[in-house]
């Protein structure tokens, strides 16, 4: 692999059209209506309120609403094109970002391809989800922040950056006051505006921790018993993360620079913090991506220019590095369009939406699906807020590995279960199945 071709006139359009493919190639197979987040976000887009009748049965509706608020221009379309237009601008932002800070075109350009080629922003852009839009938001922010003129709209970006996502804006504010330490080095009007809005924000968390239920405790043991590593890096089975080629290049690209980490300090304290973040919340990932691309850069760069005794194994190293980034790109691609709901499981959403209304027993992954069908649920993915969280999830659990059928239904009438939803996934993997289809047969909305 010859590096002066990322110098070459058309680099940066052959990268862009890379972009372009890779970020049209989920939605043109699957379309946009797989995980959770599309099914949460068209639902609040389509019916806005500070009070969600579905959710755990019924709860206040501490969510964070600018996707839907965006959504709801027009919820059809835009959670077809949305993701796939922001995701082209994020990668036109970035380069402008690297432009501002890099003055070498190759450095410029090899951060971009490997961007596109990262499992997090393929993740993030190929579909609607609760990340692409604040990913943006936050590449406009640090834009702004780089820039001579306009840099008023950095703050004003993360202002509102609670209202997409809480944590990506606490993070950003973390990295905008260290950045301005570092490279910077200035403690102006700007500087005390990050730190006030830090503030801000600290002070809204604690107002809602106080005026409402939230059991940290039961949100802290069930993350323990999660593995780190999977939750960091994607290629050990998380749904998006750093892939471990390019994690390889970052930490070529942190040891051949280590030398000059005093003039890095931005990037060294930036790596350091999204690193213990990342342990506990996966918004960290997504900013982390970004940086751990900038140091990947650097170490492909480094490992090309290298003078090796063996040219043959040079090419060889090199070789198997790019094919594993090409390999966590493809792989990431493929997991997209086997996401769940199958099709055979999204027709049976669309069946349940047309009976009667009611509570619907599943998994907790399955509860945003039974709200988008108009039905209320017992338990779901957002945690945060939701009342009896700790005993729903201790009832669900007797449900799945009990085969006593009265323990099972004295659960069920506790929660005015009126349908059971199991499809072929939860049937390999409960006892409740089992139980039920001995007793009643008829009760449960069963996909095959």
């Amino acid at each position: 692999m010859n590096l002066q071709l990322f110098t070459k006139w058309y680099a940066k359009y052959l990268i862009f059209g890379i972009c372009c493919l890779i970020l049209l190639i989920i939605p043109l197979i699957r379309g946009p209506w797989f995980g959770t987040d599309v099914f949460f976000f068209s639902r609040l887009a389509e019916n806005p309120s500070f009070y969600d009748s579905l959710s755990f049965g019924g709860r206040d509706a501490i969510y964070e609403y600018g996707t839907s608020l965006v959504l709801s221009i027009y919820p059809s379309v835009m959670i077809e094109i949305l993701p796939f237009i922001l995701g082209i601008l994020s990668f036109l932002v970035f380069r402008q970002i690297l432009k501002n800070l890099y003055e070498e075109e190759r450095i410029v350009n090899i951060s971009l391809l490997l961007l596109v080629l990262s499992p997090t922003f393929i993740y993030l852009f190929s579909f609607t989800n609760k990340y692409f839009i604040s990913m943006f938001l936050v590449l406009c922010s640090f834009y702004f922040l780089t820039t001579k003129q306009y840099k008023w709209f950095s703050i004003i970006i993360l202002a509102v950056m609670p209202i997409f996502n809480i944590f990506i804006g606490i993070l950003s504010i973390i990295l905008m006051i260290i950045y301005l330490i570092t490279i910077k080095k200035e403690k102006n009007i700007f500087f005390w505006s990050f730190i006030l809005l830090f503030l801000i924000y600290i002070l809204g968390i604690i107002y809602l921790i106080w005026n409402y239920e939230i059991n940290l405790e039961f949100l802290m043991n069930n993350k323990r018993n999660l593995e780190l590593l999977k939750d960091i890096f994607y290629d050990l089975g998380n749904n998006f993360g750093l892939g471990i080629f390019l994690s390889i290049l970052a930490m070529i690209g942190v040891v051949t620079n280590w030398e000059k980490k005093y003039s890095n300090l931005f990037l060294f304290w930036a790596t350091s913090i999204l690193i213990i973040f990342s342990l506990f919340i996966p918004e960290a990932i997504v900013l982390l991506n970004i940086i751990v691309i900038l140091f990947a850069a650097r170490g492909l760069i480094v490992l090309m220019d290298l003078k090796w005794s063996d040219r043959q194994y040079k090419k060889y190293i090199v070789f198997l590095i790019l094919s594993g980034l090409v390999f966590s790109s493809v792989s990431q691609i493929n997991n997209l369009t086997e996401i769940q709901p199958t099709q055979e499981v999204l027709e049976g959403i669309y069946f349940l939406k047309a009976v009667s209304p009611g509570t619907v027993f599943t998994d907790s992954s399955r509860g945003i699906w039974m709200n988008y069908a108009g039905k209320e649920n017992i338990i779901d993915e957002n945690y945060l807020f939701a009342p009896d969280v700790e005993e729903r999830y201790n009832d669900i659990n007797k449900v799945y590995l009990s085969r006593n059928f009265d323990e099972i239904k004295g659960i069920l009438d506790k929660y005015s279960v009126d349908y059971i939803w199991i499809d072929q996934e939860m049937k390999e993997n409960i006892a409740i199945y089992y139980t039920i289809q001995k007793h009643l047969t008829g009760f449960m909305i069963k996909m095959e």
